[in-house]
């Protein structure tokens, strides 16, 4: 398992290079350390609360890597 808050701090880091901002916050739970294993996680920018979806897309020793979406639209 990976623990959801090097996920969070994954997910803030790789945002934050796209679009040149850190989010005010992301949480997010446990990710089972395998490719293709996703969770939900919770970002809050501003006024925004969105979901994000984040799925591991390689797994290796210690360390993983991971895709993520965005929802388009707050929740």
């Amino acid at each position: 398992m990976i623990d959801g808050q090097e996920v969070a701090a994954a997910v803030s880091e790789q945002l934050t290079a796209q679009v040149g901002q850190a989010p005010d916050s992301v949480t997010c739970p446990d990710l089972p350390a395998a490719v293709s294993e996703s969770t939900r996680c919770e970002l809050v920018a501003g006024q925004d609360t969105l979901g994000v979806t984040v799925t591991t897309s390689s797994a290796e020793g210690g360390s993983a890597e991971f895709d993520i979406l965005v929802d388009e639209m707050p929740s």
